[in-house]
């Protein structure tokens, strides 16, 4: 009964700072980018719009050499209710995706967290698994948006929250493995997209390569000519994305200047020895 308290006492102070419509779904094209966050010792799970969408996050956006750092405020829903439970049963990811495109493979994308310096090649993704994945994401998140209220087990979803929650396992919204987490509905396999609290990771992005099922699809690793993109969820439920820049040169002093230092030192040596004599 504590707890409950408490998680409806933080939706109120979220929701008293935003005027979020709901999660935006991959069939638009172009869907929200979305934090989801499971325990499934402790059987709760969190989902929060993070405001960005995928247009915004193309390789090209949010990979510049001049580096790039994007702060995601702390939740106070995120901390009530995970902030008595163990870190290491705490698992997330980021994601969003586009189901659009003709035929049942062609069009789609998925873009997600895993594991940081992994090889994009290193992830069996075909081209039907990109397909499912972005398909069953408009149905994961659609259930997030239209999930019944039910008291004691969930007291809001994501349609006028910028973060919803569920106590159920069985719940439609649950992100726990049972019907969203480590493998995208069980949809790709291949590409575990999950970390624990605290644990950094890396952004990727898959596309169908052709229209053969089985093929395995075009992958993209986000990173720049000088660091990986790198997405980091802390214990408050703040996010931050960051990549590094270039780094700063140091301008070189021409070989000149140090014979002309050298020859100023020197005649203030000889200047010294005659002032003694």
């Amino acid at each position: 009964m504590m707890k409950m308290k408490t998680l409806v006492a933080a939706i109120a102070i979220a929701a008293a700072g935003t005027a979020n419509a709901a999660i935006d779904m991959a069939n638009t094209g172009s869907s929200s980018l979305v934090l989801s966050v499971w325990d499934n010792v402790a059987q709760e799970s969190y989902i929060r719009d993070l405001g960005l969408n995928l247009a915004d996050i193309t390789p090209a956006m949010i990979t510049p050499d001049a580096g790039l750092t994007l702060n995601f405020a702390a939740d106070p829903l995120f901390a009530s209710l995970f902030g008595n439970n163990t870190a290491s049963d705490i698992y997330w990811n980021i994601t969003a995706a586009d189901s659009t495109g003709s035929g049942s493979i062609t069009g789609r994308q998925i873009i997600g967290t895993g594991a940081l310096g992994a090889l994009a090649s290193s992830f069996s993704v075909t081209n039907t698994g990109v397909a499912n994945s972005a398909n069953y994401w408009n149905t994961f998140f659609a259930n997030a948006n239209t999930q019944p209220n039910v008291p004691g087990v969930d007291t809001n979803n994501c349609t006028t929250n910028t973060s919803c929650y569920s106590l159920d396992a069985g719940d439609l919204q649950y992100a726990g493995d049972t019907s969203w987490g480590t493998f995208w509905g069980q949809n790709l396999t291949g590409w575990n997209n999950a970390g624990t609290l605290g644990q950094s990771l890396g952004f990727y992005s898959f596309t169908p390569s052709s229209t053969s099922g089985f093929v395995q699809s075009t992958k993209v690793r986000y990173e720049n000519a000088y660091g990986l993109g790198t997405w980091m969820l802390a214990a408050n439920g703040s996010v931050t994305y960051s990549i590094a820049s270039a780094p700063v040169s140091t301008v070189p002093v021409p070989a000149a200047a140090w014979l002309f230092g050298t020859g100023l030192a020197g005649l203030a040596s000889v200047a010294r020895r005659r002032v003694v004599s």
